[in-house]
């Protein structure tokens, strides 16, 4: 009986020593597969990156792009803006003045009806 616990004990150890180097093996092939996938996340988180940094600066180019468009439409409007003011002061002198001639005829009607 001895002798059969004896090479039940010898087979456990070998099923055991077994089993830990197939675990080994596993453990090995875990980590070189973890190690890849590591890898080709990094490099595609690296790409992500760096076109995102080619968004950026185009957006900047576009932003930059805008601004000095809107500053050229905002300087025509201002153009536009004084020509409208010259304009509407010019509408308000000759009305001062057709007022002015509208009561020269009227007086002038009225003297030669006297």
């Amino acid at each position: 009986m001895d002798r059969r616990f004896t090479e039940m004990d010898r087979r456990l150890d070998e099923l055991r020593a077994e089993t830990r180097a197939e675990m080994r093996v596993g453990d090995a092939e875990t980590r070189r597969h973890f190690d890849l996938v590591a890898e080709d996340l990094k490099s595609r988180i690296q790409l992500v990156a760096e076109r995102v940094l080619l968004v950026d600066e185009k957006l900047e180019r576009f932003r930059a792009e805008v601004h000095e468009r809107f500053e050229a439409v905002d300087r025509r409007f201002e153009a536009v803006d004084r020509r409208f003011e010259a304009i509407d002061q010019r509408f308000m002198r000759l009305e001062t003045r057709v007022g002015a001639l509208e009561v020269i005829v009227a007086q002038a009607l009225r003297h030669r009806q006297n």
